[in-house]
């Protein structure tokens, strides 16, 4: 600060020439700078830029190619992390939802006044992805992926509208565009940070928010011919990691500021002409490394085997990676591989719940009781309300006889996760070897209750029925449960056998026939039917319908001894 001489007179400071200038210096229009003292003038940064000057058309032509190399790769790539939720197990795609069902459901397909509704509201994304399915006439990945690349080269073009829209003025004449407004666009179009929203289709959310923001910004400056920059620090990295702090899909659209602050940076070491050319060395040097690092990062979401490895390279201590490692190969048959890192997973956070149950869960398909019962107890302990535990461990403790500590766990599973049919089904296969039949029955109509597409739990209730000598009231039930899944194959062959069973004759015939359309080549099904014919006195149906079984099955005992009666039947007949 400098120190100036007390005034004289009156008191009041008179204004130097020096004075004065600073003054004009700061209240110019438009931020205006003729000194090179105290400010960067932003609309005369292009002038020392090493770069072309380009059309608005062949600078567009240019991002849009460039950004559609960088993540083509993409397009063949799987579902992956939040897409199986958010895509294949979201009923919002499709056809028989009710479309106005969208606007009442989170981006998840979850009621949005459920307890266990995740609150994300983005029903637009939703219509997108219902676009897709109806276009694919299905759930092909292709077009989803490739609908998310043409939205990030779409908004890279817009991008470069309003970078030029903050730095460029008077300079820009003939309908070129800022030189460091393209560099920002060009920086924002590569951006390795980028690729979780373009290569993942989850990111479409991300991707429409920046292509809705910019066009409204633009809409807003033509109005207003309003200009300024907004940084916006975390976009840089500096202060922490970007991954497994916050998602790098929510940094898509404020990563413009970490473009602005990086090309302020060249902008302002290109003044000096001694360090110009190291800076623009630098400047393609940092450009090419970025794009051949999008396109590799783009390549490494092509399916989640790929996508978690890469992620175990750079945060080899982090359990989540290990726990996602092992779900991957668990679903590959990859046992011994799965055991490995959910262990892994498991030393670096030892009351990791999810990886405790899916190591339990795995060890008893192998055979390892005990083991298994000890990890998931250790997971229900560590999150006393985690339904899917406690449900697990109630399978376990229900293959140890352990009857009454495996309805407690079931009962829990259903306590902390309400609307649980699986818990029920459980629960009513416990109740069923604990010849509890009522019990049994309650718990197969709360299941299908609360999910009508539970196959597991009509066909028990009805093989129950069956066995307990309600025949009629099982297939009664078969009748309905075909409400509701007339598709289901073991629905149809049940309520044959019962309809033969009460000599009801074509009509077991029928469904017999439908569950062999549905489900062919299934020895039992047509050694039934061959079974049906010769109640029925269609003998020579018969035969062809057991040696059709016993073609597919040669070594089916049921079969050949059937085979047999029939020879004795028919011979009975021509004496």
């Amino acid at each position: 600060m400098r120190v100036r001489p007390k005034p004289i007179g009156n008191g009041f400071r008179r204004k130097t020439l020096k004075d004065s200038e600073e003054f004009d210096k700061w209240n110019r229009p438009n931020g205006e700078c003729k000194t090179d003292e105290g400010c960067i003038d932003l609309y005369s940064l292009d002038e020392h830029l090493t770069l072309p000057s380009l059309t608005n058309r062949t600078a567009s032509i240019l991002l849009s190619t460039v950004s559609i190399i960088c993540y083509w790769n993409s397009c063949n790539g799987d579902f992956v992390f939040d897409d199986s939720e958010a895509i294949v197990g979201n009923k919002d795609l499709r056809p028989d939802t009710p479309f106005w069902k969208l606007f009442l459901h989170d981006f998840w397909g979850g009621t949005l006044t459920s307890n266990d509704s995740h609150k994300s509201y983005r029903p637009l994304t939703v219509l997108t992805y219902r676009w897709n399915y109806w276009l694919a006439g299905g759930l092909h990945p292709w077009g989803f992926h490739f609908v998310n690349v043409i939205l990030h080269a779409v908004v890279s073009c817009l991008s470069l509208l309003v970078f030029n829209e903050v730095f460029s003025e008077k300079q820009t004449q003939g309908g070129k565009v800022s030189k460091t407004g393209f560099l920002c666009a060009l920086l924002f179009t590569i951006h390795p940070i980028h690729t979780e929203s373009v290569a993942g289709v989850v990111g479409r959310a991300d991707l429409l928010s920046g292509l809705c923001f910019f066009l409204s910004f633009l809409t807003y400056a033509k109005c207003c011919k309003l200009h300024f920059i907004v940084p916006f620090l975390p976009a840089s990295n500096i202060f922490f990691r970007v991954g497994f702090v916050i998602a790098e899909r929510v940094l898509y659209l404020s990563s413009v500021g970490s473009c602005i602050l990086v090309v302020l940076g060249i902008a302002a070491l290109s003044r000096r002409a001694y360090l110009r050319k190291y800076v623009a060395c630098c400047m393609f040097t940092m450009i090419v490394c970025f794009t051949l690092w999008t396109i590799k990062r783009s390549g490494e979401w092509v399916n989640e085997d790929l996508l978690f490895s890469s992620g175990e390279a750079v945060c080899p201590l982090n359990a989540k990676v290990h726990y996602n490692i092992g779900k991957v190969r668990s679903n590959q048959h990859r046992d011994e591989e799965a055991l490995r890192y959910y262990r892994e997973a498991i030393r670096l956070n030892p009351t990791y719940h999810d990886a405790l149950n899916n190591l339990g869960n795995l060890l008893k398909d192998k055979g390892e009781i005990n083991e298994a019962e000890e990890l998931l107890e250790k997971a229900v302990k560590s999150s006393n309300t985690f339904a899917a535990g406690w449900m697990n461990l109630g399978t376990v403790k229900a293959a140890m006889n352990k009857m009454e500590e495996a309805e407690v766990c079931y009962k829990n599973a259903i306590k902390f996760r309400k609307k649980y049919p699986d818990a029920y089904f459980n629960l009513g296969n416990l109740y069923i070897d604990w010849e509890k039949g009522d019990e049994a029955i309650a718990a197969f109509e709360n299941a299908v209750r609360l999910n009508k597409n539970h196959v597991g739990a009509w066909l028990n209730h009805i093989l129950l029925l069956d066995k307990s000598e309600k025949r009629k009231e099982g297939i009664a039930l078969a009748r309905e449960a075909l409400k509701y899944i007339p598709r289901e194959s073991s629905i149809h062959f049940n309520l044959g056998n019962m309809l033969g069973q009460e000599k009801l004759f074509e009509e077991a015939e029928k469904h017999f026939l439908k569950a062999i359309k549905i489900n062919p080549r299934v020895a039992e099904i047509e050694g039934n039917l061959g079974v049906l014919y010769h109640r029925w006195g269609k003998l020579d149906e018969a035969e062809r319908q057991y040696h059709k079984a016993l073609k597919l099955d040669p070594h089916g005992a049921n079969i050949r001894e059937n085979i047999e009666k029939l020879k004795r039947t028919k011979q009975r007949l021509k004496q």
